[in-house]
């Protein structure tokens, strides 16, 4: 029997593969999920620092590590992890932590709505990922509703879209028409 989807949103699926990772962090006793992955095997992960040549860590690290062209490898590594974690105020690398900064990866930001649950099956396996406004098609089947019946929602004035006609809709909007609406 296959199961049903749930739709969530790309920030709450986001959301749920930060806080796992943390989860992990803890378990593993590590700084970073890359430390994770080189170490342990679990991911997935990029592989981040671990999978750029010294001399690539060197390039990208120099205007913030002194002397990092002088460091080995294994010293280096470490004084990226300390600033690295220097930047996110001392908390835990994850892949959505370092996405802002771009040195390193992209963290989350490199996969599509559709990659996320085949990358992240434990927390992700029966999810399908919505942008944070869904389209009409998408708002529909998160409701369970044809999308004309959508529409006449919209013109009823009993559901409201982002954009001011039906074009993108807030989950937010989505989940209080639901609350008020008696179960099927």
């Amino acid at each position: 029997m296959k199961s049903k989807k749930r739709i969530v949103t790309r920030a709450e699926a986001e959301r749920l593969i930060t806080e796992s990772q943390l989860e992990l962090l803890r378990e593993y006793d590590c700084l970073s999920t890359w430390e994770m992955y080189a170490d342990y095997g679990v991911g997935p992960c990029c592989g981040g620092i671990f999978r750029l040549r010294t001399a690539e860590l060197i390039e990208t690290y120099r205007h913030h590590i002194p002397n990092a062209d002088k460091m080995h490898r294994d010293d280096l590594i470490k004084e990226v992890l300390r600033f690295e974690r220097s930047q996110l105020g001392g908390r835990l690398i994850t892949c959505n932590a370092v996405a802002a900064e771009g040195r390193v990866c992209d963290g989350l930001d490199r996969y599509t709505n559709q990659e996320l649950p085949w990358h992240f099956p434990d927390i992700l396996r029966d999810c399908i990922i919505v942008d944070d406004a869904m389209t009409l098609a998408e708002a529909a089947a998160y409701l369970g509703v044809s999308q004309t019946r959508l529409l006449e929602l919209v013109y009823e004035g009993r559901i409201t879209s982002s954009e001011g006609g039906p074009k993108k809709f807030d989950k937010s909007v989505l989940d209080e028409y639901q609350k008020g609406v008696p179960a099927r």
